[in-house]
């Protein structure tokens, strides 16, 4: 998404649809938010059940 939306900018022909390589770009920005924060979250959850089981074991 991220490099369909540069190319879009650099379309110097048709100016018209320009607005959609910079609607490109805000959702790839928001899918990186995204993706990162889940990381962290699940990163943390499983390390928590993983202490968990082993202290149980």
């Amino acid at each position: 998404m991220l490099l369909g939306g540069i190319a879009f900018l650099q379309m110097t022909e048709f100016r018209e649809i320009q607005w959609l390589g910079y609607v490109s770009l805000g959702i790839s920005g928001v899918s990186l938010v995204v993706g990162i924060t889940r990381y962290l979250v699940i990163n943390v959850r499983l390390k928590r059940y993983y202490e968990e089981a082993r202290d149980k074991g």
